[in-house]
């Protein structure tokens, strides 16, 4: 029994002596790696068509009809019509 305290006592020591040694260690500063500047790459060259991603918008007409009959909606689709 008393050599299992005794050795509990030394294990007790050592961990103690070894979370010490950490601490220290902690302290200490971190040096980071110099950090290196690379040039600016040109960026690559697309292929494809030269074409606008966005078309120009095309001459339509959009209309909502919200609680109108068939045939006020169809008088409101002549009457768009004629002012272009």
């Amino acid at each position: 029994m008393a050599g299992a305290v005794i050795g509990l006592a030394i294990a007790a020591c050592v961990a103690y002596l070894v979370v010490r040694a950490r601490q220290g260690r902690r302290a200490l500063p971190v040096t980071a790696p110099p950090v290196r500047q690379l040039p600016p790459a040109a960026p690559p060259r697309l292929e494809g068509p030269e074409r606008p991603a966005i078309e120009p918008p095309r001459n339509e007409l959009h209309l909502h009809f919200h609680g109108l009959s068939t045939d006020e909606a169809a008088e409101a689709i002549r009457q768009a019509s004629e002012r272009r």
